[in-house]
């Protein structure tokens, strides 16, 4: 299903041994359809189970979750805490797949 995207914002930081990248869009799946805004969020920690992948959606009562991955499933698994120079398109594979993931669940 063909969507329209306008990207609000983006970014990624270094924090408590982890890599988080962040992207937050406007989605529109069909011109009859209102705008969604979705965040995506990826934790790369320095453990495999303190590390995650989650697309949330804004609602009046705040943001809720609408797909989550263990980070085993993601391509950035591959990624230390401790490495330098780590960029938002080292996350992006990642992120296009989460939204189009949840932009299923959400729109079938």
């Amino acid at each position: 299903m063909a969507h329209k995207q306008q990207q609000i914002s983006e970014r990624v930081w270094n924090a408590n041994q982890s890599w988080y990248y962040e992207r937050t869009v406007r989605c529109s799946v069909t011109p009859d359809h209102s705008p969604d805004t979705l965040r995506i969020s990826i934790r790369r920690n320095a453990y495999d189970d303190q590390s995650s992948a989650e697309v949330e959606r804004w609602t009046p009562d705040g943001w809720k979750s609408v797909v989550w991955q263990a980070i085993q499933f993601c391509e950035c698994k591959g990624l230390s805490y401790a490495k330098d120079g780590v960029r938002a398109s080292d996350f992006h594979n990642d992120g296009i797949a989460l939204l189009k993931e949840a932009l299923a669940v959400l729109h079938g």
